[in-house]
């Protein structure tokens, strides 16, 4: 058992060592880029343009889908500003209370009246020491929330900006498209229209052969009028099956005759 996860252990070491050493991820991902660039080079145009088309389609779910984010923000802002609001009013009044309690302070009386109570000034002392301490604690969230307030404005109006720059760049899609879709009807009736060069293209052996079929017609057609015009005066043609077989033997009879009448003639004349 010790042996085998030796072994294994050897396997994978050995074969991360290869991988980092060797060019394998290189050629893999040489290989996969050659790949899609074949693949893409033989794409047609008409499927890219439509893909296009749905691509920007897709674009009007895109930007719908930030309207719900767009739209809470805009709430939350709307929020902080109304507690913003509140607390610099509520900061008001505390202000104008502290200010009043100080002056009562200053006065070094040893009974004061703080907001309708009997305080002793030590009493008058520990409050506004301690009321000053919130006066100062609100002061600082106060401030803390003004700059959350306009930083959130300000990732508000970027996202405005931004969401008006993929409507425009929607629109602008769409008319780039359209041009691109006439183009490409313009060069398709074009490569229909223009005469091939390359007599040996499909559309030139098409052709011919068209205008091929097309004059043997017209040539069967020309026969056809001149033999009802001409065919009745012509003399019928004999057929060969038609004619009497030759008679072998009197045709052998007759000549061996001839024979025999030169031989006589031959032998009297000597």
């Amino acid at each position: 058992m010790i042996k085998k996860l030796l072994v294994l252990g050897l396997i994978v070491v050995a074969g991360v060592w290869v991988f980092k050493k060797t060019n394998v991820t290189s050629y893999a991902s040489t290989l996969w880029s050659n790949g899609v660039s074949c693949i893409s080079s033989q794409v047609p145009r008409e499927f890219e343009i439509d893909r296009v088309r749905r691509e920007i389609s897709r674009l009007d779910g895109d930007i719908r889908n930030h309207l719900g984010p767009i739209a809470e923000k805009m709430a939350q802002i709307k929020k902080l500003d109304r507690d913003i609001q509140s607390a610099r009013v509520n900061l008001k009044e505390q202000r104008e209370h502290l200010l009043a309690l100080t002056k009562s302070v200053d006065t070094g009386e040893q009974l004061i009246v703080a907001d309708g109570e009997e305080l002793t000034l030590e009493q008058g002392k520990n409050r506004l020491a301690r009321e000053f301490g919130i006066f100062k604690r609100g002061e600082t969230h106060l401030k803390s929330q003004e700059r959350l307030l306009e930083a959130q404005r300000k990732n508000l109006g970027s996202t405005h900006e931004q969401l008006s720059k993929m409507m425009e760049q929607k629109r602008e899609f769409e008319i780039r498209l359209a041009q691109l879709e006439a183009q490409e009807a313009e060069l398709k009736l074009a490569r229909i229209t223009t005469p091939l060069r390359v007599d040996d293209s499909r559309f030139a052996d098409i052709r011919r052969t068209l205008d091929s079929i097309e004059q043997g017609q017209e040539v069967d057609q020309a026969e056809l009028q001149l033999l009802q015009q001409y065919g009745s005066k012509l003399t019928p043609r004999l057929n060969s099956s038609s004619q009497t077989a030759p008679d072998v033997a009197a045709i052998r009879s007759y000549l061996e005759g001839q024979v025999a009448v030169a031989e006589r003639s031959a032998a009297s004349s000597k």
